[in-house]
């Protein structure tokens, strides 16, 4: 996970953080209760809050990672005098 760096006067340590991020882009439309085709009744699929008559859409997601890196420095000299 990360990489030990040493040289004669400090240690650093870098370390890759991954936060994964989940965002909405579109809602889905009110329209009481979803049901399964076999529970009967089918009202159909689930639509977006944007759809139209002419253009349906539907709920929207979007998945992406942020990484951030950790980079922490030592002085060596102090290492060895505790």
């Amino acid at each position: 996970m990360g990489r030990l760096l040493c040289s004669s006067l400090s240690l650093l340590l870098a370390t890759v953080v991954l936060f994964p991020i989940l965002s909405l882009l579109e809602e889905p439309r009110k329209r009481g209760r979803f049901r399964y085709e076999c529970a009967g009744c089918p009202v159909g699929s689930i639509l977006g809050v944007s759809s139209t008559k002419t253009r349906q859409t539907g709920p929207t997601i979007e998945v992406g990672v942020l990484f951030s890196i950790q980079i922490l420095k030592r002085d060596l000299q102090d290492l060895r005098g505790s």
